[in-house]
């Protein structure tokens, strides 16, 4: 059941993070999200925060990689309209990406992801 596998699917989750930030350790304009794993902290995807995340969205979907920017700004949403500027909302929206996790990922598969990301920032 699922139940069952969870706890597997917590230890994959919290394996693929650390994959994807010791990867892309030290890589310019690449930051990870902090995440506790002593409190209890599971990320349910990977998030880091990217200078040029557009641009790097667009170079791994040349390499048929694919990662999800984060989502729009919460301010610009029709439900928080009036809600006033909100800066970090925006720059997240604009530098947030999600990388490629989840438990049909292999470690190899996020290799390959690092290794795109390290070629990426290599040449800008």
């Amino acid at each position: 059941t699922v139940a069952q596998r969870l706890p597997e699917r917590l230890e994959n989750a919290k394996r693929q993070y650390r994959l994807y930030r010791d990867g892309l350790h030290g890589v310019p304009g690449i930051r990870f999200i902090d995440t506790d794993f002593d409190a209890g902290i599971v990320p349910l995807w990977v998030d880091a925060i990217v200078d040029d995340a557009a641009g790097l969205i667009e170079f791994l979907k040349g390499r048929k990689i694919d990662c999800r920017p984060f989502w729009p700004a919460i301010h610009l949403q029709a439900a928080y309209a009036g809600a006033g500027a909100c800066p970090s909302s925006r720059y997240a929206a604009e530098h947030g990406l999600w990388f490629p996790s989840g438990a049909g990922k292999t470690d190899d598969d996020i290799h390959e992801v690092i290794e795109a990301v390290r070629e990426f920032a290599a040449r800008h």
